[in-house]
């Protein structure tokens, strides 16, 4: 029913992306309100396909945020942005800061809650805290 529901209110979107977000709401790390208040603002189809499409060009993707009240993080975001530009690393960067469906994705696949986040196509390699150790 849940599926239904959002296929009836986004038929635009892919049938695999619809069933992510139905196991999302499910197991409760979005709320359906929250979802269909992200996909009306069309930020989660955008934010994918973007992703999708960068991903395909650039194997390193950052998860960072330009909106947030921790100091840390946003210091942290912008040290790891000039650490890549400044070795010459070619990599997408996705604000993930007000998609609260991409988040708990992200969140969950690389189970870190701080921003920012770095894979490698689909493998987390680790926060900014880490990549600064090695």
């Amino acid at each position: 029913a849940l599926l239904d529901d959002l296929q009836a209110l986004f038929p635009e979107m892919n049938e695999e992306m619809m069933m992510d977000i139905a196991m999302s709401i499910q197991r409760g790390e979005v709320t359906r309100q929250e979802v269909v208040d992200s996909l009306t603002e069309m930020q989660v189809i955008e934010a994918v396909q973007q992703e999708s499409e960068k991903v395909a060009e650039v194997e390193c993707t950052i998860y960072v945020t330009h909106v947030g009240g921790i100091r840390k993080v946003r210091d942290d975001c912008r040290r790891l942005k000039y650490l890549f530009d400044a070795l010459k690393i070619r990599y997408n960067e996705i604000d993930i800061a007000e998609n609260k469906w991409l988040r708990a994705k992200i969140t969950k696949a690389s189970g870190e809650d701080s921003l920012p986040l770095v894979f490698v196509k689909e493998t987390f390699v680790g926060t900014y805290d880490h990549l600064e150790r090695w």
